[in-house]
């Protein structure tokens, strides 16, 4: 009797002292991610990226099994990172369904996470091709094969499967660059991403801008402006003591004219300027 309750409280504190997102059946959020975590949805990411279904495979990882948190579920009943079906597997490899066999595969599926993308990504291109690339009828599909067509209650069960993953490809779609981002790059022609009508992060840090080339100029801008200024100066100078000589004739008569031209003290005012200029003797 004492062995009993020794064994049940054992077992009580082993719970309590469980984390309690884990105790709940909850999936952390992305950026609480441990490293097994991150690993699981950036090898789903890579297993699925030559197919144009990584942000996909990623986002059902996440969805189904919290990125390889909880590999089994028992009511489906289904097992591995992207809770693969066991009794639909069975009947797609032509296998007898016996308890025996379940056990094998569910096993299996949560051993070899390698099979288990393989399996995933093997339905996911069967249903690309039955509904003709439809990338939201192909995640429909993923999780309610043909009865969400016939039946509105598995519809809806259907469509809210494809927006949470939907919703996970978008936060994904931010998420993975950051640790994979020459691999993101080969991410044009995801499906997902495509169909969602979202533009690939290739790199978490984007590039700067290149500027654009300034026209060529050798001389420096304050040089340049300084030069300028010195020109304009020396050309209204030289200007203004033309326009006073030229028009010395016609403002002095003839007795003006040579009693100023031999006094060299004599100044003449500049009627457009207003300033005086003294006259010299040539």
């Amino acid at each position: 009797m004492r062995a009993i309750i020794f064994s049940v409280a054992f077992g009580l504190v082993n719970v309590v002292a469980m984390p309690l997102h884990k105790v709940e059946g909850k999936c952390v959020e992305l950026k609480d991610f441990s490293k097994a975590q991150k690993n699981v949805i950036l090898k789903a990411f890579k297993y699925g990226l030559k197919s144009g279904y990584g942000y996909t495979m990623a986002a059902i990882a996440w969805k189904e099994s919290c990125a390889g948190e909880y590999k089994m579920n028992f009511a489906d009943p289904s097992a591995g990172i992207y809770h693969a079906h066991i009794p639909g597997l069975l009947k797609k490899n032509n296998q007898k369904d016996t308890g025996f066999m379940r056990n094998m595969v569910g096993e299996l599926l949560i051993r070899d996470d390698e099979y288990a993308s393989q399996v995933a990504l093997d339905e996911l291109l069967y249903w690309h091709k039955v509904r003709n690339g439809n990338w939201k009828e192909v995640i429909k599909s993923y999780n309610k094969g043909f009865s969400w067509e016939k039946d509105s209650e598995r519809d809806k069960m259907a469509q809210n499967y494809y927006e949470d993953v939907a919703r996970r490809v978008e936060a994904l779609q931010a998420y993975i660059p950051k640790y994979v981002a020459t691999l993101s790059k080969q991410a044009k022609n995801d499906k997902a991403l495509l169909f969602l009508g979202k533009t690939p992060q290739l790199a978490h840090n984007p590039a700067p801008r290149t500027p654009s080339p300034k026209p060529y100029n050798t001389q420096k801008p304050h040089t340049q402006t300084k030069l300028a200024l010195q020109t304009r100066d020396y050309q209204t100078r030289t200007a203004t003591k033309k326009q006073v000589f030229m028009e010395l004739p016609q403002d002095l008569d003839t007795n003006t004219k040579s009693h100023s031209l031999s006094n060299p003290k004599i100044k003449k005012q500049n009627p457009n300027t207003g300033e005086f200029y003294l006259l010299q003797e040539h």
